[in-house]
């Protein structure tokens, strides 16, 4: 289109930083809409290289064309004259100049540094708005792909700086030393300044990106930061391993443990660990979660497929679902990468905005190969098989969500629904976990919801500094030496009494080390047995416990007596590293009563409290001041005293050192009666057993046969305590059923406790299979929801497929027993992750309850799920010219489900809940809906008859129990239309349902089977559901899935 002349100077060049006469002495005309005697001359400063000559003719071959569009076809560059330096080499191509000098160039190239020029670019223009300037003057840096103001388009930054040069036309963006943004009157709000607001963008500091929605109501500033601001950490505890040399650490630990952290950091080869990295969830949507658990090959892994040099990013990411309660945005692995998008009309990938771009690929014989939409199976409506997609890492559009992939260079923010033009936000349509478990809500709406946000955390403005974390590093002893003083309130009830004494000699008896030193203080605090701590064994500890017959009212109060255990645990030294201290309260009689102040600040002096508290509501003033000091606090009946015995010993214990709880029960034996019974020891235990039998007036006599026909008999008898133990070291043919018999030889009824536990041995490379209970109430709903969880794992792995109760207590009274589930649904958040889970919704009275435990596996059904991560190896590009990589953000998962061959038995607690007055409950009233559906699935679609054939777990009557009344299914052809307004959807009628019956839902935890036939006049469609009971509770509506007839 245009030519270009090199004329080579023969004069020396004075600098361009002298002045020249005040008019322009340019040359520059225009003919026929062509650009002629265009002057760009190369200072001395730019050194002799050929290829910056040919770069420099490409760049204004691309602009004239550029400049041509820009001016509606009116101009373009015709004719340029090249002026090069005479240090330049001389070439048979270039001309000599006689005329043209450096002084008198439109443009001027010179080196980006120089102490006499200027070192940036610029146009000096004079004479204002439609007038032509003096030049331009361009450093040769700006011809470098990577300059901000050029971006991979040289030709159109040539462009730019022209029209200021020639048409005296100025900025449209803010120069250094400008305010970026201004109070705009027809948004309400400030904005960026630009030309026009079809100019999308970021808004980003150098702290993050920012919204919008963001900005400070009172100073109008953006706060940038993935939680605007909000949030930071400000302390971090590290908790390093006993084999670690002490010189890393601050000091040792003695209340900090492992089983506690909020993110625990393995070894990938650890044969028992879960080895894929998780975030280990179990409330939903908005709830903290168990604990995070990283590999060191992950997060210390630059190349992991989820990291990709920005590991800080994905602990964010990890973080957020821990603490949150939001999930990934991207599909996991078995997940659909692909979902039909009612907005678009076509497939597209499962992200978190349409702002997060990619590319969609197959990787072929020949190579990477590019998967357009073209390619879209109009029948399926899918890619063609080993269709991929990958979001690009670096220059997306998209800001946001940490819950994508975190990786990518410009996420900085968390998706949101700020509906702004130019930003892009929270797309509800994909089948992901965030809107499957969070109701298609995007994770600011669900973060800043949560009580770390919703009424106090506001932003702040803090230096790099204030938001690095103080860091305190423990390291775990080697052998953990604890001193215990036991506060013990003994209940007048004789039997009370030495179920109690019962329990704490099984306490000090089964588990601590040597090291241990005990004080009970019981009755008299000024005896002279309390004048020092003592080891577990001895006579004097003993002889307290045994001390059952002779009871007296306490000679002084417990406040007392709890102040003697604290002075004991102070005389022995509190400072000395390593040595930990607890002073456990032991109340069985209603009429102790014990101030706040009197379990305050025991944490300043180093010592952990605990109480246990069998019957009554008399310690709910205690219970926050003891957790919040790290210790624990039961209240269950008397009759559940061992399990909350049992729940302390686990607390005060690391993990490898915990006693594993086989049974827990109370048996009621007829005079002269045989009580038969059975468990199984399965293949993970390795150790010694114990069994334990607690009666109230004659022995019984205990007979035990192992499977391998082994009969065992012998046994020690505590005749003042009233116990028999029997210990039997496992042989590896002793796995399996167990069975034993309980004689009660006595003319009277005889109640026993028995407990079946086991020692283990641990290795390195084996653990037993270990179970845990809590309980989780939420307290968002009126009344508030009561959930049941139990946990049953082999190390990290899950154990799936058993039978787990969950048996729901008020004191000693047995309210209802609950079936626990691990299949996906409801409350069940994901199946097969070894938490069993089910609402408590037959609540008849206010008060204290608990929950203990019971998994059982007669039928070998129970299975260990050994998960293990896969990670896809990096792509290269497209052609060898294509300067991207494709990284693999994609992981695959392997399982191996590993039987158990003898099935499964164990037993666990949880702690206590208390209904109060203010939950308004009614007893016998239908006051819970059915729970929300999470799991809504299109198994098939036949388009020619548009049916769609639909499943999902179905929910109860109350909650995940029982059996709702009906299903209502609602459909759009707009997937945010019928997310907003489902009431205004298209409803499905009777008829409308070819497979299945609404009107008779299954029974909770039961897979629901539909065909649904829809309308013929639409082209796709979007589904929601939900349940309905028999009081017309409505439940809320499910997750909502996609799917099209016709393309």
């Amino acid at each position: 289109m245009g030519m270009g002349w090199l004329i080579k100077l023969s004069v020396f060049l004075y600098s361009v930083a002298y002045v020249f006469s005040l008019e322009s002495q340019s040359h520059l005309r225009i003919s026929n809409n062509g650009y002629e005697l265009l002057v760009v001359g190369v200072h001395d400063s730019v050194p002799d290289n050929p290829a910056t000559l040919q770069k420099l003719k490409t760049i204004f071959t691309k602009a004239s064309k550029v400049l041509y569009t820009a001016t509606r076809k009116r101009a373009y560059f015709k004719k340029v004259f090249f002026l090069l330096p005479s240090t330049w080499a001389s070439r048979p191509e270039y001309k000599p100049s006689t005329s043209v000098k450096l002084t008198g160039a439109d443009i001027i190239f010179s080196a980006p540094k120089g102490a006499t020029r200027r070192s940036f670019s610029h146009t000096r223009s004079y004479a204002g708005c439609g007038h032509q300037a003096f030049h331009t003057q361009l450093t040769t840096d700006v011809l470098n792909s990577n300059h901000p103001l050029a971006q991979s388009s040289p030709e159109k930054y040539i462009v730019h700086e022209f029209a200021t040069l020639r048409y005296g036309v100025f900025e449209e963006y803010p120069n250094p030393g400008e305010n970026e943004f201004y109070f705009s009157t027809t948004f309400g709000r400030l904005d960026p300044v630009r030309c026009t607001i079809g100019l999308r963008g970021i808004i980003r500091s150098s702290k993050g990106y920012c919204l919008f929605s963001s900005i400070d109501p009172e100073t109008g500033e953006f706060p940038p930061g993935a939680t605007r601001h909000r949030a930071f950490f400000r302390k971090v505890f590290i908790l390093i391993p006993s084999t670690w040399s002490s010189s890393l650490a601050d000091r040792d630990s003695t209340s900090v443990n492992l089983r506690e952290a909020d993110i625990i950091l393995t070894n990938p080869s650890a044969v028992t660990k879960r080895s894929y990295r998780r975030t280990r969830s179990y409330a939903g949507c908005g709830h903290s979660g168990i604990h995070i658990q990283l590999r060191t090959d992950v997060l210390l892994n630059n190349n992991h497929p989820l990291v990709q040099r920005k590991p800080e990013k994905f602990l964010v990411h990890e973080f957020a679902k821990y603490r949150y309660g939001v999930f990934e945005e991207y599909p996991n692995p078995g997940e659909n990468q692909f979902y039909f998008s009612t907005t678009f009309g076509r497939a597209d990938p499962v992200r978190c905005t349409i702002g997060l771009i990619g590319r969609i690929v197959k990787k072929t014989s020949s190579g990477m190969q590019i998967c357009t939409y073209d390619t879209v199976d109009p029948e399926t409506g899918e890619f063609p098989e080993g269709c991929i997609y990958y979001p690009y890492p670096s220059h997306n559009k998209g800001t946001a969500s940490f819950m994508d992939y975190s990786y990518i260079q410009e996420i900085q923010d968390f998706c949101d629904d700020d509906h702004t033009p130019g930003h892009f936000s929270h797309n509800v349509e994909p089948p992901n976990r965030q809107n499957r478990l969070c109701s298609h809500r995007s994770t600011w709406n669900v973060i800043s919801n949560t009580a770390d946000f919703k009424s106090a955390n506001s932003p702040t403005s803090l230096s790099d500094s204030q938001l690095t974390p103080q860091f305190i590093i423990f390291r775990a002893p080697n052998r953990r030496r604890r001193r215990l003083a036991v506060v013990l309130d003994s209940p007048q009830e004789i039997h009370k009494r030495l179920r109690l004494h019962q329990a704490v000699d099984h306490f000090l008896s089964e588990g601590f080390n040597s090291d241990t030193r005990v004080a009970i203080i019981h009755n008299d605090a000024n005896s002279m047995k309390l004048r020092k701590l003592r080891n577990r064994r001895s006579s004097v500890i003993k002889s307290v416990l045994q001390n059952i017959d002779q009871f007296s009212p306490s000679i002084s109060k417990t406040q007392i007596r709890i102040q003697r255990g604290v002075e004991l645990l102070r005389k022995s030294n509190l400072t000395t590293p390593g040595v930990e201290h607890h002073l456990i309260w032991i109340t069985c009689d209603n009429q102790s009563y014990v101030e706040e102040k009197d379990f305050q600040n025991l944490a300043d002096l180093y010592i952990t409290p605990h109480i246990i508290h069998c019957g009554g509501d008399g310690i709910k003033h205690l219970e926050e001041v003891t957790t919040q000091q790290g210790g624990i606090v039961e209240s269950k009946g008397h009759q559940s005293i061992f399990h909350a015995i049992q729940r302390l010993s686990d607390k005060l214990h690391d993990e490898k050192d915990q006693i594993v709880q086989i049974s827990n029960e109370n048996l009621e034996i007829d005079r002269e009666n045989t009580h038969y019974g059975n468990f199984i020891l399965d293949e993970t235990l390795q150790g010694e057993l114990v069994i334990r039998i607690h009666y109230n007036f004659s022995a019984p006599s205990l007979r035990v046969l192992a499977p391998n026909g082994s009969e065992y008999e012998l046994q020690t008898i505590n005749m003042k305590l009233k116990y028999i133990r029997l210990a039997i070291p496992i042989a590896d043919n002793e796995h399996g059923k167990w069975s034993f018999a309980i004689d009660n030889n006595s003319p009277y009824k005889e109640s026993v406790h028995m407990m079946v536990i086991f020692r283990p041995r641990v290795r390195e490379d084996e653990t037993p299979i270990r179970t845990n209970a809590w309980i989780k109430v939420f307290h968002e709903y009126l009344p508030p929801r009561i959930g049941v969880y139990a946990e049953v794992m082999y190390g990290g792995h899950p154990v799936v497929n058993s039978n787990v109760t969950a048996h729901v207590f008020q004191n000693n009274r047995k309210v209802t027993v609950i079936s626990l589930r691990d299949t996906g649904g409801g409350v069940d958040i994901t199946k097969e992750d070894g938490i069993y889970s089910n609402f408590f919704t037959e609540i008849d009275s206010q008060g204290n309850h608990y929950v203990e435990v019971i998994i059982e596996d007669d039928s070998k059904k129970s299975e260990i799920h050994k998960t293990y991560e896969i990670q896809i190896p990096r792509e290269e590009g497209i052609s060898p010219d294509d300067p991207d990589v494709f990284h693999a953000p994609r992981l695959e998962h392997q399982t191996e489900k590993v039987k158990l061959k003898h099935g499964l038995k164990r037993s666990t607690s949880s702690g206590q809940f208390e209904i109060d007055h203010r939950w308004n409950i009614k007893p016998h009233a239908d006051q819970y809906p059915p729970t929300r559906i999470i799991d809504l699935t299109v198994d098939k679609v036949d388009r020619k008859k548009r049916l769609v054939y639909l499943s999902w777990t179905a929910t109860g009557d109350d909650l995940d129990t029982g059996r709702a009344s009906f299903y209502e299914i609602r459909y759009h052809n707009n997937a945010t239309a019928l997310l907003h307004s489902p009431k205004d959807a298209g409803l499905v009628k009777e008829e409308d349902v070819l497979m299945g019956n609404l009107d008779r839902p299954k029974e909770a935890g039961q897979i629901e089977h539909v065909a649904v036939k829809f309308p013929r006049a639409m082209k796709w469609v979007a589904v929601m559901l939900r349940s309905v009971d028999k009081s017309q509770n409505v439940g809320d509506f499910s997750n909502m899935i996609t799917t099209f007839f016709e393309l």
